[in-house]
C-alpha cells in the first residue's frame, strides 16, 4: 500500500498550469498553503477501479484479485456500498494519532478542482484512532447520473490532517477602536494595492487584474510579525488620504 505523504500541488496539472498569463489555483496562497497543509491519501490498487450508477446505486469495476493480501476473505473487494448516494473504499491502512487528537478527513484539493465529474469527492469525518485499532475507511459521494468516478493508481483521493478533539470557540463582537483600525487599513488596501505589492498580471481575456499584496503583507507577518503589517499599513503613501468606516463584527 502507498503511504500517505505530504500534499503536493502539480503543475501542469490539477494545480493549474505553468502560466502567470491567466490566474491560475497554485498563484493563490491561501489555496497553496491548504492543499500543502495536510497529508495525501493515494489510491494504491494497480487495477484501475471505475465506480458508476447503475439503477441508482453505485457499482464498480476493476479486477484486484491478484493484488488482494494474505487472508483476505473469498470475494473481498476494497470498494463497497453501504448508504444512498454513497461508496466506501478502504484503503488498508491503519494510522494512529496521538491520545486527545483526531484523524481528520477531508476531500483532497484535487478531487475539488475537478470539473469532468471523475475525481472522487471524500466525506469529511473524524476518527479517533488513538484508541480505535482497525484500519479506517473512507465514504465517498456517488457519482452523478451518467457519470464515472475513475481510480488510478497513485492517484490523490483524500486528504488527512490531525487535529485536537473537541474544540471549543467563543465568538466575541469585536471592540470597536479594534474594528475601526481594520476597517481602516482594509481601505487603504483596496484603494491603493500598489503601494504593498511587487507584481501586477493583467488580463487580455476578459479576467481583472490581479496582484501579489496578500503573499508580500504575509511574508512581513511571518518574518518581522503582525505589528509590522499593522505600522505598514497604518503609514500609507505622502498624499494618500482614506475615509474610514466602522465595522462592528469579527468575520
Amino acid at each position: 500500500m502507498l503511504e500517505p505523504r505530504r500534499t503536493k500541488l502539480l503543475v501542469p496539472g490539477w494545480s493549474g498550469e505553468a502560466t502567470r498569463d491567466l490566474p491560475q489555483p497554485w498563484h493563490c496562497k491561501p489555496f497553496y498553503e491548504a492543499a500543502t497543509y495536510g497529508l495525501e491519501i493515494r489510491f494504491s490498487w494497480k487495477a484501475l477501479c471505475q465506480v458508476s450508477l447503475r439503477r441508482g446505486r453505485p457499482v464498480w469495476s476493476g479486477d484486484v484479485a491478484a493484488e488482494l493480501p494474505s487472508g483476505a476473505p473469498q470475494g473481498w473487494h476494497p470498494f463497497s456500498a453501504f448508504a444512498p448516494g454513497y461508496f466506501g473504499l478502504s484503503p488498508l491502512l491503519d494510522i494512529e494519532v496521538p491520545d486527545g487528537m483526531g484523524l481528520f478527513v477531508l476531500p483532497h484539493p484535487r478531487c475539488l478542482m475537478d470539473i469532468t465529474g471523475t475525481a472522487p469527492i471524500a466525506i469529511p469525518g473524524i476518527v479517533e484512532t488513538h484508541w480505535w485499532p482497525r484500519p479506517f475507511f473512507l465514504v465517498f459521494k456517488a457519482p452523478s447520473f451518467r457519470k464515472t468516478i475513475l481510480f488510478n493508481y497513485g492517484d490523490p483521493i483524500a486528504q488527512i490532517l490531525v487535529v485536537p478533539l473537541g474544540e471549543s470557540y467563543d465568538i466575541k463582537e469585536m471592540q470597536a477602536d479594534l474594528a475601526l483600525s481594520r476597517n481602516q487599513r482594509s481601505l487603504t488596501l483596496a484603494k491603493h494595492p500598489e503601494t504593498f505589492s511587487d507584481r501586477t498580471v493583467h488580463s487580455d481575456n476578459g479576467y481583472p487584474s490581479f496582484d501579489n499584496k496578500y503573499k508580500v503583507l504575509s511574508c512581513l507577518a511571518r518574518t518581522q510579525g503582525a505589528a509590522k503589517v499593522a505600522k505598514r499599513l497604518d503609514t500609507p503613501s505622502p498624499g494618500v488620504s482614506i475615509e474610514t468606516k466602522s465595522r462592528t463584527r469579527q468575520r
